[in-house]
């Protein structure tokens, strides 16, 4: 059974630890500043009611400018052997096996003046493992991760103003990255790295709080959580 439900309600049964306590550092004097996030993560768990892994396998590439710890966070580099959503490590067993996934959570900008931007995503259960534009700092080292678990990722932004229009990678069309870009989000970059926002996915590793139990005839829903 797939559990995919919205990052926001994510937030609050895994007590903010996939956005993860987001925090973002602004001009106080930006009273209008705004930042949107969406995303969902998912979960995989058998008629027992315990999550499974195997959910680090990837369905769709995406664009080859996109940084993935498994090819050294280097842009256009050569895919991983792994193809385990941008890990750099085996995702075998035990404290290594993936039991969550982030699903392309991404944030927007919003405001009238440009300004700078740092946010910080911590992830105690998880890593994150793909990026655009390039993190500013991160966490765990690149191939040494023992456990699936400590991630952080910080950012530092320059926000345009939104008249701005800033070269962008081409993608085609029908990419799963083209949808992200219709919006009237300001522009960001970083180090040369433009686009409409920030990007980030990773791979996680516990037991949810909502369990689901199934027999022949019966569906039980658990929350073991307190919220």
């Amino acid at each position: 059974m797939t559990v995919n439900q919205p990052l926001l309600s994510t937030l609050i049964s895994v007590t903010l630890l996939l956005s993860t306590a987001l925090g973002l550092q602004q001009d106080p004097s930006s009273s209008l500043f705004t930042v949107h996030e969406w995303g969902t993560h998912t979960a995989m768990q058998g008629s027992n009611g315990i999550g499974v892994g195997g959910l680090e396998h990837s369905e769709e590439a995406l664009p080859s400018f996109v940084l993935a710890r498994s090819s050294g966070l280097l842009q256009d580099a050569t895919p991983s052997i792994f193809n385990n959503k941008g890990a750099d490590f085996v995702t075998d067993n035990g404290d290594m096996m993936v039991t969550q996934k982030l699903e392309t959570p991404v944030l927007y900008f919003y405001s009238p003046t440009s300004l700078d931007v740092q946010v910080d995503v911590k992830f105690p259960n998880g890593i994150v493992t793909e990026v655009y534009p390039n993190m500013t700092a991160f966490s765990p080292p690149l191939n040494e991760v023992r456990r699936v678990a400590g991630g952080h990722a910080q950012w530092r932004v320059h926000v345009h103003e939104p008249a701005a229009v800033l070269p962008v990678p081409p993608v085609q069309p029908d990419s799963i990255w083209a949808p992200s870009r219709r919006v009237q989000a300001n522009m960001l970059n970083f180090e040369g790295q433009n686009e409409h926002l920030i990007f980030y996915r990773g791979l996680g590793a516990w037991q949810g709080d909502v369990q689901v139990t199934t027999t022949t005839d019966r569906l039980t829903v658990t929350n073991r959580g307190d919220q």
